[in-house]
């Protein structure tokens, strides 16, 4: 399977738990793409050491499922890049609120 990931490349307040998703998808044999943006944050910013495949740098991607990192706005911009592929998407949230992530840390 094809993760692309997505996250919030601005706010230092994480979930956490990325490197452990990364990990995870990685020892499962899944193949990760990253949004360029967030992957700079996640090992510039954060000091993470991330797993990954590819990088998304535009909206011309392909994978199995999305996954969305960060709040309802991170949620929203993932969705339009994600566009009309028809790409199940879940969203971790790691936001205040979180009407739209499915999924809470």
């Amino acid at each position: 399977m094809k993760f692309a990931i997505f996250g919030n490349p601005s706010s230092e307040k994480t979930c956490g738990h990325e490197q452990q998703l990364f990990s995870l998808l990685r020892s499962l044999g899944d193949a990760i793409a990253v949004e360029s943006r967030y992957l700079e944050f996640l090992t510039g910013t954060m000091g993470l050491e991330i797993p990954y495949d590819s990088l998304i740098t535009d909206d011309d991607f392909q994978a199995d499922a999305v996954i969305s990192i960060g709040g309802d706005g991170t949620f929203l911009r993932t969705a339009t890049r994600v566009g009309n592929k028809a790409i199940p998407m879940v969203g971790i949230n790691t936001g205040r609120l979180g009407f739209l992530a499915d999924l809470p840390i």
